[in-house]
């Protein structure tokens, strides 16, 4: 994750844990900055990603990923 003036995803703030599905996993930001708006990277254990750019996470909150439906 990193915030949405940078360009490039910064370090993984999930230090290598691991969060299988119906799991949960807690992240705080605390980089100094009073910017809201951040991007996530979501890597999956098939390889593929999911990148969602420029979250409001002050507004948000919290942020869920949810498993694709066919």
């Amino acid at each position: 994750m990193e915030s949405s003036d940078q360009d490039n995803w910064g370090e993984n703030l999930l230090k290598g844990e691991v969060v299988r599905a119906g799991e949960s996993g807690k992240v705080t930001i605390a980089d100094g900055k009073t910017t809201c708006n951040y991007d996530i990277l979501g890597v999956f254990a098939d390889g593929s990603k999911l990148e969602e750019l420029k979250l409001n996470l002050c507004e948000l909150g919290s942020y869920t990923y949810k498993e694709k439906s066919d």
